[in-house]
Parts: C-alpha cells; structure tokens; sequence
C-alpha cells in the first residue's frame, strides 16, 4: 500500500503540474491594499531567468524600483510576472528596467576599412542578454559584421555596424532571423532554437568613416606615469606605432596591461592609443635622455608582459602584442 499511494501522489502531481502554472519564486513586499489594486505586468522569454539564484536577482533589480510590489518567476518558460502601483510606474517603465542594452564587438575592422556601414534593425521576439549572445554568436560564424548595439524600444532596436564588402543588409536579415544556432564549447557542440523576427531593416545613409568608427566603439587608453609632469616639451619625445592588434575584442582589456609593461622603462612617461583612419595607433611618450625608441620597442614586443596589479602585486602574463 505504501508503494501504491507514492506512484498514485507522483502521478497526480504530475498532472497537477501539467494543469498549473508553478512560480519558481512568488515575492511580495508590497502592503495587502496595494498589491489588492495593484497592475500586473507579464514578460515571457526572459532566458536569463533560468533558475532560482537568476530569479532572485531578478526579484531584487525589481525591488529598487519605486513602484513595484511583487515579483513572480516561472523558469519552465522564462518568464515573469511584476505587480505594480499603477499610479507610480507604467508597464514601459518596468520594461525598461528589464532591457539591459548590448554592446558587443565581434571581430576587428579588416584591413583596407576606410568605411564601416550601420544596418538599423527592429527586432520582435528579441529581449533579453541572452538573446543578443544567441545573436552574436551567429554573427561571428559570418564575415563582415563588426559589432552590435542594442536600444530599448517597441519592438528592440538594433545597431549593426558591418563592412558592405563582406555583407549587407539582406544578408543580415537571414542571420537575424535564421532559427538555429550552433557552436561548439569544450568540444561539445551545442545548439539553440532562435524565433527573431525583423519588422524592418535598413543601411543607414552615411558610412562612418574608420576613426569615427573607432571612437564611437572602443575605449581610449590613456596614462601618464613616472613623472610626466616634472618634465618640459622639449625634454620630450613620442614614438608612435601601428597598433591594429588593440581592435581585437580578445585584447580590448590587455591593453592596459601593456600600458602597465611600458611602465618599467622608466624613460617612458606617458602611453595613449589614437583613433585615426588609418587603424588603432599607440603613442608613447618618453624622454630621450633615459630611454631609446629601440629599447621601448624591445620592451613592448617581449613575450612575457610585467604587470602591476592594482592591489600592488605584480603579475607575469603572456603578450599577445608585436610592433
């Protein structure tokens, strides 16, 4: 009998379930007035809601803002309900609060880029970070698209910024919409099922030119060290070089700790990189009487970098640069 009453409760909870919408987390921490008139706003899709830590965190985002009063998470279909005081918060308010925008680089500019043309893409069924990451993994599989930036709006807005000598705008379409995605991660191959659907697309008129482009994406690195300004102009020298390998997103970060490695010639006082239509360049500033440029540059193409940690320890790491 005992045996018999346990496969009868599985078997009624599996219908149970079937029949019921289960939240993983049902939070409310507004006053029992207020959540009795309370608005209630609903979001499907959400692939970051994956679990009950991701539903918490989204709980607690949720919580700072004025207005909302509870938060319900079902994980099954990724999807979420927010109670809201309708005379504090709209629903586009808490759907903005939601969207985290985008910014992703695929790939550096290639070479011979003078231009980098913009695709604006409004794209239904397409909300969350997760989605983008979906995205960008099917635009790195294709020559030609650079990078993507991603708007709030009804339906979202995208910018793609590609290079028209690989890819268009029609091309980009069929990515966008294309309904599975594969890649390959420890040598597994895994896959996902995409539903984007582009309510329009266009080129936008005007290209940007490669410096443009490259201030509006990329962040300057720029630093001046040992003693900079306890020296005149003309105790100063510069060295500029082609710094191309700074546009790799793989390297975007390992820039400053480069910054850092020139740092140990004590010759070297400042290190900047410089957006221009020619690429990414790195100038470096020094005082002649302490250094040569062919010493910097034996320093910077070492294969090992010294780093300066910023809790004051030093670090050795691999130098993936060469001038």
């Amino acid at each position: 009998m005992p045996a018999l009453a346990t496969v009868v409760l599985v078997v009624a909870g599996l219908i149970f379930a079937s029949y019921t919408d289960i939240p993983t987390i049902n939070i409310r921490w507004g006053t029992p007035e207020q959540l009795n008139e309370a608005g209630v706003y609903r979001q499907s899709g959400l692939a970051s809601v994956k679990c009950f830590g991701s539903s918490m965190s989204f709980a607690n985002h949720m919580k700072e803002l004025p207005g909302v009063l509870g938060v319900e998470t079902y994980v099954g279909d990724h999807s979420v309900k927010v109670l809201y005081d309708k005379n504090v918060i709209s629903e586009e308010d808490i759907r903005k609060a939601i969207f985290t925008p985008v910014n992703s680089i695929f790939t550096a500019p290639f070479d011979g880029s003078e231009k980098v043309s913009i695709a604006e893409a409004a794209i239904d069924q397409f909300f969350d970070p997760k989605d983008a990451s979906l995205l960008g993994i099917r635009f790195e599989q294709n020559k030609g698209i650079l990078a993507l930036q991603t708007v709030f709006g009804e339906p979202v807005h995208a910018l793609i910024y590609f290079d028209n000598r690989y890819i268009n705008t029609e091309k980009i379409k069929s990515l966008i919409e294309g309904k599975r995605v594969t890649w390959t991660y420890d040598g597994e191959t895994m896959a996902a099922e995409t539903d984007f659907k582009v309510a329009n697309i266009a080129r936008k008129a005007e290209d940007l030119s490669l410096s443009a482009y490259l201030s509006l994406i990329y962040e300057p690195v720029e630093m001046s060290f040992n003693g900079y300004d306890q020296y005149s102009p003309a105790q100063l020298d510069s060295l500029d070089l082609k710094f191309s390998s700074a546009a790799n997103p793989a390297n975007t970060e390992l820039t400053w700790y480069l910054l850092s490695h020139a740092s140990n010639d004590k010759g070297v006082v400042k290190f900047s990189t410089l957006f221009t239509d020619n690429g990414i360049m790195l100038r470096l500033v020094f005082v002649p009487t302490l250094t040569t440029r062919e010493k910097i540059v034996a320093l910077l193409n070492q294969p090992e970098m010294k780093v300066f940690m910023s809790d004051g320890t030093e670090q050795t790491i691999e130098n993936p640069f060469r001038f």
